[in-house]
């Protein structure tokens, strides 16, 4: 018989007490739907697999990694613009704007006409 804790019940590759020792479930392969499985944040990662954000950047550990981003560095490429940010650019105008403006100064502040 095996002992309890012992178990691999999803088959993330974690045991059902490592499972519980990160706070994951032993249920799901991916406990917090971040696209990694519990065992890779774990084991190869490095992220946290209880949570779907693990540099809390805005943008989830797997979709981070997909684009060849850090899930573990808020801000990639050492831009001075967090990947949550940079990655949010095609889709708020306003968002790239305001960090032209902070970027440039006031000197840059003359927003063009759409």
């Amino acid at each position: 018989a095996v002992e309890e804790g012992q178990n691999e019940t999803d088959g993330d590759g974690l045991l059902n007490w490592e499972e519980y020792k990160w706070g994951s479930s032993p249920q799901r392969a991916d406990s917090d739907y971040d696209g990694l499985t519990d065992g890779y944040e774990v084991n190869t990662s490095f992220t946290h697999p209880g949570n779907p954000d693990s540099d809390g950047d805005g943008v989830g550990d797997g979709q981070e990694q997909s684009l060849n981003g850090d899930p573990l560095d808020q801000d990639t490429n050492d831009n001075d613009l967090g990947d949550g940010d940079e990655f949010c650019f095609h889709c708020d105008y306003g968002l790239a704007w305001r960090h032209l403006v902070e970027t440039l100064g006031e000197a840059g502040s003359h927003r063009p006409e759409i």
